[in-house]
């Protein structure tokens, strides 16, 4: 595709404009579905959007307010864009591809702890610095400030990538590290406890003795019983609950 042209390319359930503009390539999606009506209704915005690049009166912002590069190619605009515009922006944007559970905890971080401490701060004046004091205020724990902060990372790093901001200063910012608890084991004493009372109860299968069932994994059986509800057995059971064939072992059936 050259530089003075578009493409209206259907992807999936939506629409896509394809084209350049001050040399950069721009994908923008309509959210129609790509039937014959919209398709043609989709090739002549492109050409009104080709044509007011042709003759420099094209507004990105107009076309497409929602989008990151309306930022990028409105100087004013993104001079002044605030923290909490941009990361209002950034979850709106991350909504349709994240899990619900995700969303509410990014909501959460942003309505909770990112907007009442940045929120009116413009984006392009936020240092390394104020994060770092912000850090250092939080009461909550080492792992829940690393999940607040990963929706002010998306947001700032987008906003590097696409020339928003001359520098990302999350990026000298590391996670808090996590501390995981060790396993803590029954001492020798809490076992002896546990054991005493089991076999208090007499019940062989969790007493831990197997002395007292014969030291075989059969012995409930040897003692009468049977392993699974441990109900008495009939003496004249076999070894599986079956009435055994008293019948002579030599004699033979005619």
């Amino acid at each position: 595709m050259g530089r003075g042209e578009g493409r209206v390319v259907s992807r999936g359930k939506h629409i896509q404009l394809d084209f350049y503009y001050r040399g950069v390539r721009c994908r923008e999606t309509l959210k129609l579905a790509p039937t014959a009506r919209n398709m043609k209704y989709a090739q002549r915005l492109m050409s009104s959007i080709l044509h007011e690049i042709a003759i420099g009166t094209f507004s990105y912002s107009k076309h497409f307010p929602q989008s990151r590069k309306a930022l990028l190619f409105d100087d004013m605009r993104a001079a002044t864009i605030t923290v909490g515009e941009a990361l209002e922006r950034y979850l709106a944007g991350l909504k349709p591809s994240l899990e619900h559970s995700t969303w509410r905890d990014y909501t959460s971080a942003i309505k909770y702890h990112l907007k009442p401490n940045f929120g009116s701060q413009p984006v392009r004046e936020l240092s390394t610095q104020q994060v770092r004091e912000w850090i250092g205020g939080l009461t909550i724990s080492a792992k829940r400030i690393n999940n607040v902060m990963v929706p002010l990372r998306g947001m700032l790093a987008d906003m590097h990538a696409d020339g928003l901001i001359l520098r990302n200063p999350m990026d000298r910012i590391r996670n808090l590290p996590v501390r995981s608890e060790a396993p803590d084991p029954f001492t020798p004493e809490e076992r002896g406890a546990i054991l005493a009372a089991c076999q208090e109860t007499q019940h062989p299968a969790v007493s831990g003795r197997e002395s007292d069932v014969g030291g075989r994994a059969d012995g409930p059986r040897r003692l009468g019983h049977d392993p699974q509800g441990l109900r008495p057995l009939d003496p004249r059971s076999g070894p599986h609950g079956r009435p055994q064939d008293h019948r002579h072992a030599g004699a033979r059936i005619l």
